[in-house]
This record gives structure tokens, sequence and C-alpha cells, in this order.
């Protein structure tokens, strides 16, 4: 792997999304209430979509026509339409949403709320919330295990939440375990020593078999 290409920005960048075509990439930038779009193609900024205050990412659907943006001023989950880069609609949720995760079939999105200690469970298709989860203190990042990934020896097709959470008060952070199809239901909790920055989980079941960090 080498570098290809270096573009200038002139803000700090936050999180970025590949669109699953791969023409596309949607970042937000610290102080700019918008999405930025890049074109893989001309490795250019070709354009922003405004969206609320304080936006973290803007991940894609996995079929690629819906990207999703947690505002932390608001407090709201905003959809944006691929297609024609205008916010179709948003769904409000806890406060300061900071990051956001689909379920593999695209139909639900799990909403991580730094601000009220929640998980907020929403329908993208009815746009709304049908569950808020109290999970801990200030839960950040947050990843779903595609079903696809399950160890071949699993039979109940369950797909699960992991969120890290900060510091509790002897200096430990937790992950959290939630089931989809029961998304009321806090599975198990791991006290850990160090934080992961991101996450991705293999699941057997409902037993948790590994951790594995990514960044």
């Amino acid at each position: 792997m080498k570098e290809t290409a270096r573009v200038p920005l002139d803000r700090t960048p936050r999180a970025l999304d590949l669109s699953p075509d791969g023409r596309r990439l949607y970042f937000t930038v610290a102080g700019l209430a918008a999405v930025q779009i890049f074109d893989t193609a001309t490795n250019r900024v070709v354009g922003q979509i405004p969206v609320g205050a304080s936006p973290h990412q803007a991940p894609f659907t996995p079929d690629g026509r819906w990207a999703l943006v947690p505002s932390q001023g608001p407090g709201e989950l905003g959809i944006i339409d691929a297609a024609s880069g205008m916010v179709a609609g948003t769904v409000t949720v806890g406060k300061t949403p900071h990051w956001v995760a689909t379920t593999s079939d695209g139909k639900l999105a799990y909403v991580s709320n730094e601000g009220s200690n929640d998980v907020s469970v929403v329908d993208l298709t009815a746009r709304t919330v049908i569950a808020t989860i109290p999970v801990g203190n200030g839960p950040r990042k947050i990843a779903v295990q595609p079903q696809s990934a399950r160890g071949s020896s699993s039979t109940t097709e369950i797909e699960f939440s992991v969120i890290p959470y900060e510091s509790d008060r002897e200096g430990a952070l937790w992950l959290a375990v939630l089931d989809w199809l029961h998304p009321e239901r806090l599975l198990e909790a791991e006290r850990r020593r160090r934080s992961p920055r991101g996450l991705d989980v293999r699941v057997e079941a409902k037993e948790v078999v590994g951790v594995v960090l990514l960044f």
C-alpha cells in the first residue's frame, strides 16, 4: 500500500466514510455544520451537504442509498439521500449523539448518545426511534456484527452491537453487548482496563468470543 495523492484541507477532518461503490467519500470537519463530498476519481472535494451543528461522521447504509449523520448540536440523526446529496429527513435521538452503525439489512441504526448515556435504536424506514437503551457513562464508538461474519457453528441469527464506555470512577472502561432482536435487553458488560479507539467483534450465538481493535 502506498500514498497516491494528498489533499490539503483548511479544517481538521473527523471520520471518513466511503460509499459502497467507492466513488464518493463523505467526511466531516471540525467547526463546520456540513458533510464534505470527496470524489475519489479526481481526488477533489466537489461539494458539501448542510446538516445539524457538530456532525461527527456520515456512514452509508449497506445499499448505498442513504448516509447517516449524527449531529451533536441538535441531538439528531440526519438521513442524506446519496443520489441527490440532500437531507431527506432527521430523527431526534439522545443528547450529544456521537456515532452510528446499521444492521446488515440496513433497516435499523444504532446511535450512541454521549450526553444522555444511552443508545437510540432507529427504524430507518419509519424514521423513528423504536427503543432507547441505557448503557453507561459517555458511550462513543459503536459497531454492529454482520450476520455473515458469524462463526459457522452459530445457529442463532442474532446481531450484536458493542459500545466502548468512557472511564468509570476507578479508571477502567466498559464494553456492552446488545441483542438487536430484543433492543431493550443488555446481554452483558465487560470491564476493560484500556479504551479501544475503534472496534469490531466476532460473535457465536450469544457469546462474545473475541474483540479486534481497528484503530
